[in-house]
């Protein structure tokens, strides 16, 4: 907690929260608990959200197996070449503008897009 001054309401917080803590040591003391870290694996932003996928399911279902991780926009297997590159540009300075606001959230979200949106291209330019 920041402040100037530390309010009654705020010692009465941290009394409980020493109070609490005192008690969980005291429970782990006696039931020979000891505490250790949380190991998760670390995704990419893009990777969690495709986890928290909103779509409907016989949309998740149809997507080609063959296709990037990426997320690729279904219109992007569509459109020309040079409207490819154009989005990607685009894209690309949606990402440094977000950054440069640090919406890091969105920055990331452009991001994949923009690689995605690259990857197609990439595709398209090699057939």
């Amino acid at each position: 907690m920041y402040a100037e001054k530390i309010t009654d309401s705020m010692n009465r917080t941290m009394e409980e929260t020493e109070r609490r803590r005192e008690k969980q040591k005291a429970f782990n003391e006696e039931h020979g608990i000891e505490p250790q870290q949380i190991k998760k694996a670390r995704k990419t932003i893009f990777e969690q959200s495709s986890e928290l996928d909103d779509r409907p399911r016989h949309l998740v279902a149809e997507q080609d197996p063959n296709a990037s991780k990426n997320f690729t926009d279904p219109v992007w297997q569509s459109m020309p070449l040079e409207s490819l590159e154009k989005t990607a540009q685009v894209t690309k300075k949606r990402m440094e503008r977000a950054a440069k606001d640090l919406d890091f959230m969105e920055a990331a979200r452009l991001r994949d897009e923009y690689f995605a949106l690259k990857e197609l291209i990439d595709s398209k330019t090699n057939k």
